[in-house]
């Protein structure tokens, strides 16, 4: 991935955007202040107490007044209401991919 963003940089002609592999809770950051990090598909990779340590460390890399953009695997719904809201999806899988594939969704989530 950094390899197409590094090509997408040079297609676009961009000198304020610097590509980096790196891990959250090692990296090491020298030079100003980043005015904005993006974190794309990454997070959920960590536990979630990690999470919050990596969340911590990519807020105090940034320069005052910076950005953040996070994308990542989120939950769209208020945990109180889990129940309902799965059982909503699978209602959804079933009408949307058949019977079997909700049949096999719920007996992966059972092991």
């Amino acid at each position: 991935m950094v390899d197409v963003l590094t090509d997408k940089i040079a297609d676009h002609r961009l000198n304020n955007v610097t590509p980096l592999q790196a891990g959250f809770l090692t990296y090491q950051h020298e030079g100003d202040a980043p005015d904005a990090i993006v974190a794309n598909i990454t997070l959920h990779h960590l536990p979630d107490f990690w999470k919050q340590i990596a969340l911590c460390r990519l807020h105090d890399l940034l320069m005052p007044g910076g950005k953040m953009f996070l994308a990542d695997v989120v939950f769209g719904f208020d945990p109180r209401t889990y129940q309902e809201t799965i059982e909503g999806w699978l209602k959804g899988m079933r009408e949307l991919a058949g019977p079997q594939m909700q049949a096999y969704i719920c007996s992966k989530t059972k092991e």
